[in-house]
């Protein structure tokens, strides 16, 4: 009998220990720099040549939670979501130009720096009969869009360790009260 309750109540100790992960993929930055140089010698290479490039970074602020206490009434919990926009601007020997911008999340988790959420977010060119090889579907600029997820790291699911922290010690209370008897 003594043998069942010790191994059960070792049961129950590595379930409330076990902490719940989820692998999380995203896109290093050192490959969204590299994405982005070989855009740029694309469109070199189609007779493109850098003319300038400008960034721009906004603050989106929101409620991330709110809260009530019958002493102070209502408040909330504000969290910071930084969009990061690049511009970047070519011209042709013919005075044709185009610019394209990349819209993403710089994210930095310990030692791994990446990026989220990329995308063009705008494509112009000067030169109309040019749009489909500089901005269309097979243009250089379209890599961005298809960059890979080429880093992961592991990012705790708090709802998941809660739960399982909560059932484990609810059931050693079970088992400990059942011992009692």
């Amino acid at each position: 009998m003594k043998k069942h309750i010790i191994i059960c109540i070792a049961l129950v100790g590595v379930f409330a220990l076990t902490s719940c992960t989820n692998t999380r993929l995203v896109t290093s930055k050192k490959t969204f720099d590299k994405t982005i140089e070989e855009v740029k010698s694309d469109l070199v290479k189609q007779g493109y040549a850098p003319s300038g490039s400008s960034t721009d970074t906004k603050n989106n602020v929101y409620v991330e939670g709110t809260s009530y206490s019958r002493y102070t009434g209502y408040g909330s919990k504000m969290a910071n979501d930084f969009v990061t926009t690049d511009t970047y601007r070519f011209s042709s020997d013919d005075g044709s130009t185009m610019q394209f911008s990349v819209s993403y999340k710089a994210k930095n988790n310990g030692n791994l720096i990446y990026v989220t959420e990329v995308a063009t977010s705008g494509c112009e060119t000067s030169n109309a009969k040019q749009y489909e090889s500089l901005c269309g579907s097979s243009s250089p600029v379209k890599k961005i869009d298809r960059m890979p997820q080429d880093a992961s790291f592991e990012e705790t699911d708090v709802m998941r360790t809660t739960l399982a922290v909560t059932f484990g010690s609810v059931l050693a209370g079970v088992l400990i009260g059942l011992m009692m008897l």
